[in-house]
């Protein structure tokens, strides 16, 4: 098969799911880059590793162009019934930058200012309340909120995300879209709010509320992972690097040794 009518198709099969114009922009950019090296769709590894091995890209862009190839070649091969070629590509290794993450006293800041303008306050709290994507609270629909809970779309198809219940009463008396808004223009609502409570930084934004939910979650991972809508587990358990202050608290009571000392004293050396 020619590889940009494989990539029409693949485009018309992902239009429910992509939610912006960026996401779209960006498989866009990588698959016309491939089908400009291979105008037939290669259905075996090499072809692939060779496009990848030529590309002259720093670590992390070159591991978007792996991600945007594997979910390609992953449709493609469910579509067209061939063998996922990518069972047998090694990803190039990446190290994911460090995502600014706000403490529980920033996030009081933000949430707390008493200027915010209308929408930022409720759209605030249900970033900070949800860790949903930008792209799903622009799709949110009155009908899409239960008195706990907010039915969400996104990149792994529709979830029921748990939601405080005075956000939900408050979302409920809207009627239509919650926010009548293009993501982008939510995405600009948060920033100024950043920038109204004191903060400065260029990677502020919804996904930092998202990053910081993730980071400041006391629950478990297997229910943080359906909240935030991963499909893998790795996705997930990428945040546990930065939930050091949980681990110190959970190292305090659960350590074996700590445990002991509660019924027991305990010495270092030997009298």
């Amino acid at each position: 098969m020619f590889t940009q009518e494989a990539i029409d198709q693949f485009c018309v099969a992902k239009a429910v799911v992509w939610t912006s114009y960026r996401t779209r922009a960006k498989y866009l950019g990588v698959l016309t880059r491939f089908a400009a090296v291979y105008p037939e769709c290669p259905e075996t590894p090499g072809p692939i590793e060779s496009f990848l091995a030529g590309l002259q890209l720093a670590p992390q862009s070159l591991h978007t162009y792996y991600r945007v190839l594997r979910t390609f070649y992953g449709w493609y091969s469910r579509r067209h019934d061939t063998i996922d070629p990518f069972v047998m590509i090694q990803a190039p290794s990446a190290q994911r930058p460090r995502p600014r993450i706000l403490s529980l006293e920033e996030l009081q800041q933000l949430l707390s200012l008493p200027d915010h303008p209308p929408p930022a306050p409720l759209l605030l709290n249900v970033f900070a309340d949800t860790g949903i994507r930008v792209g799903e609270a622009a799709s949110l629909h009155r009908d899409n909120i239960t008195p706990d809970s907010l039915i969400v779309t996104g990149k792994t198809g529709a979830r029921e995300v748990p939601c405080s219940s005075d956000i939900c009463d408050d979302l409920r008396t809207h009627t239509g879209r919650i926010f009548p808004y293009l993501a982008s223009s939510l995405t600009h609502v948060v920033q100024r709010a950043f920038r109204r409570a004191g903060f400065s930084g260029t990677k502020l934004g919804p996904h930092t509320l998202r990053h910081t939910f993730a980071t400041l979650w006391g629950g478990s991972d297997a229910d943080l992972q359906a909240i935030l809508g991963h499909r893998a587990p790795e996705m997930t358990l990428w945040y546990r690097q930065f939930r050091i202050e949980r681990a110190k608290r959970d190292h305090a009571r659960y350590s074996p040794r700590n445990r002991i000392r509660e019924v027991a004293p305990l010495t270092l050396f030997a009298a």
